[in-house]
């Protein structure tokens, strides 16, 4: 819906995704060697940057000046991007509803929502129930 082109690559070890936009139209690597719930998250986490921080992330037309994510930096706006695709995927109201029908084991509430052991672990964490 938002004309964004999802690209596998083979990008080194840690770096997850990169987004950038390119003769006008808008692209989004994923490291195609990630686990299918690192990429969903990796594709939310880009998408909260493209509509939360639009002026600081898109380089145009310039290859070597791609902004790259790592899992090593965390400073705000990573945090900000990471809050993003924890409610896009992790809507904090259907946590609670899974948690109040009894569902409360880490691995099975990812496996519901298709995202990480860790990824739901800090989602429980940050909502209070950890």
């Amino acid at each position: 819906m938002l004309g964004i082109q999802i690209v596998p690559y083979p990008f080194p070890e840690g770096i997850s995704g990169v987004f950038f936009k390119k003769d006008g139209k808008l692209f989004l690597g994923v490291n195609e060697s990630d686990a299918e719930n690192r990429k969903r998250f990796t594709i939310a986490h880009e998408i909260g940057h493209y509509i939360l921080h639009p002026s600081s992330l898109l380089h145009y037309d310039k290859p070597n000046m791609i902004h790259y994510r790592s899992t090593q930096v965390l400073g705000p706006l990573e945090r900000e991007a990471n809050y993003f695709a924890a409610e896009l995927l992790m809507p904090e109201d259907l946590v609670k509803q899974c948690i109040e029908r009894g569902i409360r084991s880490v691995a099975e509430l990812a496996r519901r929502f298709q995202v990480s052991d860790e990824a739901m672990g800090y989602r429980l964490a940050n909502l209070g129930f950890l």
